[in-house]
């Protein structure tokens, strides 16, 4: 078990890094899926794009942190 002073970022951090991870995964996921031609896959473009940025804050926030 590792000691909470190792982790990258604090629980709440890491745990919405995790979330947010989850649902570029899977907005990914349906991106494979759907024709580029059907009208979700904008939506779903818009949710990755979404995700990625949002993760890529992560970081930014922790640094504020400090």
């Amino acid at each position: 078990m590792s000691d909470d002073r190792d982790r990258k970022y604090p629980k709440p951090l890491h745990d919405l890094n995790n979330q947010l991870t989850v649902i570029q995964g899977y907005a990914d996921l349906l991106l494979d899926s759907i024709p580029t031609d059907d009208p979700r896959h904008g939506d779903v473009t818009e949710i990755a794009n979404a995700a990625k940025a949002a993760i890529a804050l992560v970081p930014v926030i922790r640094e504020q942190m400090e």
